[in-house]
């Protein structure tokens, strides 16, 4: 946003429409202020609290400060050991994504295969060459019901349906999004199965799959999202969005009957938000199993080292604008990325596996905030890290393929 943007949004709402006639006339040409994302009253509002702050530093007993609430909460790092890790022999290939379901593991590859490894064993069951004819597949979706959908770098959703020896069969396509598909994800709201895809066309959107891909409902948004999750809460499907330059989480709604994706609130990273340095939120997960309310684990772009910042949904239902104070932990994953580095965080109980540059896994205690398990097993960059049947699925630029067992 420009202070042009600012200024033209607050004559707007204050309906000094005369006024912003005649600073656009002397801007020279219309000025866009539809989405901002905070207000100039709120700008400024938040620049005065935080001075009166800085004005009292002094009086702060620092001793006595207290941490949020629920970080008494979290739970401590137990059994989180990865004993054994079993190379998949036969990929001898750059892995770009992958997922899984209760049975297979579908990696996809830059030489156009689809690689699907039984996770019980940990071998290859099927390698598909040319799923999606000349295009990579970027994404993969596993669904019920024995079927999976295949994202394209052209941002083509392909929903397939596959038999016990995993022969496809195409059951329909879409065109889900115009540019590249940044994440997909699945999520089931009672008897029905959604996939929310986020893509570089700056849109997020859902889609119901049956038998074909059903357009639901999207949202346009105002700078490019960079990663997000899903999550049931409190009888909403809620989506917890991370943007570009932005410290600021969205928190979505999805409405089905309304066909719409409604903002609710943000929750703020960042207490200190006038200080020069800024960073992005580049992976978020969600857990619902340790917590009374959903926990947030944002991995950051902060260099050298990954941050990782937890924060909740104790806020849903309640925020209006922008929850602050919401941070329970920031921890330095000792995760080494640079600019070009994807976070990678993948939930283990009371913690959570990241995946660094230098081909080490680390496990992380959040209740303390320390690395508590480290296992080197890539020669190179860690590029896909995900949590599948009785353990985890790691792949790197080394072109090696491991599965750890817990």
């Amino acid at each position: 946003m420009s202070a042009f943007q600012l200024v033209a949004q607050f004559l707007h709402d204050k309906g000094y429409l005369e006024t912003l006639a005649q600073f656009q006339k002397e801007h020279g040409k219309p000025i866009a202020f539809d989405e901002l994302d905070e207000s100039l009253e709120d700008i400024v509002k938040d620049r005065t609290v935080y001075k009166t702050i800085e004005q009292n530093v002094e009086d702060l007993k620092l001793s006595e400060w207290t941490e949020h609430p629920l970080a008494e909460e979290l739970a401590e790092w137990k059994d989180g050991a990865l004993p054994s890790a079993q190379e998949v022999a036969g990929i001898d290939e750059l892995v770009i994504s992958g997922a899984s379901d209760a049975n297979y593991l579908f990696l996809t590859t830059n030489k156009l295969t689809v690689e699907v490894v039984d996770v019980q064993t940990g071998k290859i069951k099927k390698s598909l060459s040319q799923v999606l004819g000349r295009v990579v597949v970027k994404n993969v979706v596993p669904l019920t019901d024995q079927r999976v959908i295949f994202i394209g770098m052209d941002g083509k959703f392909h929903l397939f349906h596959y038999d016990a020896d995993v022969e496809l069969e195409k059951v329909s396509s879409i065109q889900g999004h115009k540019r590249l598909v940044v994440d997909a994800r699945n999520i089931r709201v009672g008897e029905k199965e959604y996939v929310v895809s986020l893509g570089w066309d700056f849109m997020l959107k859902v889609f119901e799959v049956t038998n074909q891909i059903v357009p639901v409902a999207e949202l346009k948004l105002t700078s490019q999202g960079t990663c997000f999750d899903v999550v049931n809460y409190k009888g909403d499907t809620v989506i917890v969005l991370g943007k570009h330059e932005s410290t600021l989480l969205e928190v979505i709604r999805l409405n089905v009957d309304a066909k719409q994706l409604v903002p609710q609130y943000k929750i703020s990273l960042n207490d200190a938000e006038f200080t020069q340095y800024g960073f992005s939120p580049m992976a978020v997960a969600i857990d619902t199993t340790t917590m009374p309310v959903p926990l947030v684990v944002v991995g950051t772009s902060h260099e050298p080292y990954m941050r990782l910042i937890v924060v909740s949904l104790a806020e849903y239902g309640v925020a209006k604008d922008i929850a602050r104070n919401q941070i329970l932990k920031n921890v330095n994953s000792m995760s080494p990325q640079d600019k070009y580095s994807q976070a990678l965080v993948v939930f283990r109980g009371s913690g959570v596996w990241v995946a660094g540059d230098d081909g080490v896994l680390r496990g992380i205690d959040l209740k303390h905030g320390k690395v508590v398990a480290e296992h080197g097993g890539h020669n190179g960059k860690i590029k896909h890290l995900q949590a599948a049947t009785g353990g985890l699925v790691s792949c790197g630029t080394d072109k090696v393929v491991k599965v750890w067992r817990y």
